[in-house]
């Protein structure tokens, strides 16, 4: 059997990959025939790496109509930024409300963690103050006392509202409580700051 590789690339539609594929010219001694076959591959689409960027800085300049129009052109709503930050994270702790709104109306996830230090959407709210983005977040899903994974360096585990305590956010303490939340936790870090705000 002789084989003749031919490279193509072709672009899928709707589904943000390229398919690359190798044409094999297959001549065949037993049957005299020529046949053709084809492997494919499959590879991230870069026009969709650019609307996952456009995604994560329109979410840092809040820019609602840039965000859903990423979004609507089939931008990843989980991506991480370099920061390991994701744009619900990003909108979350710089207080961009309708931003965070389309983004949790579009399933973003609100509970990712920061690999870089196990931060979430809601610890990011609750630690710059941001009561109303807590409650689209908690509303949305968002694991009110979660205290981090194996990504948690350096917080020791700390809660969104020993987050909230330890920036002196007092009212989003008393919210957090109010919705639920327990304070009662332990976070090495931050157990002092907690108490000190009840």
């Amino acid at each position: 059997i002789r084989q003749a590789p031919v490279l193509i690339v072709k672009k899928t539609s709707g589904e943000g990959e390229i398919t690359v594929g190798t044409d094999a010219i297959v001549h065949s001694k037993s049957t005299n025939r020529v046949t053709a076959k084809k492997q494919v591959i499959r590879y991230p689409d870069p026009i969709q790496g650019r609307e996952d960027e456009a995604l994560i800085k329109a979410a840092k300049n809040n820019s609602l109509d840039v965000v859903k129009d990423a979004i609507r052109r089939g931008a990843n709503v989980d991506v991480a930024s370099k920061e390991d930050r994701t744009a619900l994270m990003i909108a979350s702790a710089m207080g961009h409300v309708k931003v965070a709104q389309a983004l949790l109306q579009s399933s973003a996830d609100p509970n990712i963690e920061s690999k870089n230090n196990g931060e979430t959407a809601l610890k990011l709210a609750a630690r710059h103050g941001h009561m109303t983005i807590v409650d689209l977040l908690l509303d949305g899903g968002a694991a009110k006392d979660y205290q981090g994974g194996k990504y948690d360096h350096n917080y020791s585990q700390a809660t969104a509202i020993a987050y909230a305590a330890a920036a002196g956010q007092a009212e989003i303490v008393s919210h957090f409580i109010s919705r639920g939340a327990n304070p009662n936790l332990r976070s090495e870090e931050h157990t002092s700051e907690l108490q000190s705000t009840r």
